[in-house]
Parts: structure tokens; sequence; C-alpha cells
């Protein structure tokens, strides 16, 4: 893997760049910015869905034999799909259907019972 190939530094990175969730607002992302930026030490960028998408697809590409197709990057509050071309971005979109946001949403999770309600939010929620 190429991660483990890069040399570890101490101590944490200067910048790093963080995916804000969509739930989030503007003003509690500068909040959060702030407070790494005073307890750790790090300056982060937040970042929006589609190059989060350009981040994921650069990363993947590397790892899979296909030349063209599409990629799914599923993350906890969001999945980015990404449409490739001899191994080269076409198009993405990023869609509010993560793994922990739709399990919050439609499952109820004593029970493991389905809820019924995800057809209309998956409409109401894609916005391209």
């Amino acid at each position: 893997m190429i991660f483990r190939r890069l040399p570890r530094a101490p101590g944490p990175p200067a910048s790093s760049r963080w995916r804000r969730p969509r739930c989030a607002t503007p003003a509690t992302a500068t909040l959060f910015t702030e407070r790494v930026r005073r307890e750790l030490g790090i300056d982060i960028d937040i970042i929006g869905g589609l190059k989060e998408a350009r981040y994921g697809f650069a990363g993947a590409v590397r790892g899979v034999a296909a030349s063209s197709g599409l990629l799914f990057d599923l993350g906890g509050g969001s999945v980015q799909v990404t449409r490739f071309t001899e191994r080269r971005m076409d198009s993405a979109v990023s869609l509010p259907f993560g793994a922990l946001r739709v399990s919050e949403k439609f499952l109820d999770v004593r029970s493991r019972r389905r809820r019924s309600r995800f057809g209309a939010f998956a409409i109401s929620s894609w916005r391209i």
C-alpha cells in the first residue's frame, strides 16, 4: 500500500484537508477548524464534495484494473460517484447518502427494522 511507504514525521502535519459533512454549517466548520488549530496546532482546509471526489478518484484509480467505469466512494455522510474513461475523471457527483447518515435516518437501531421514508429522502436529496 502506498501510504505505508511514506516516512512518518514526528508530530502533526503542518496542514491537512478534511471533508465537511453536509450537515455542518459554515459557522460550525469555522469553530471546528479554529479548535483544531488551537488544540492540535494543525491548520486544515474544509473541502467540498466535488473536490473530495477528485481526491478519492486520484487515490483509487491506481488500485483498480479497469480503465473506464464508475467509482463509488462511500463515506459516513456522503457518497461520491465518479465516471472515468481511460483512467481519467470525466464527471462526478457527491450525494448525501453516506452509511451513517442513511442508517441513522432509516434504521431503527434497537429493532433493526427499516423505516419506509428512504424513497422520499432519496428523491428530495438528489441535487446535481
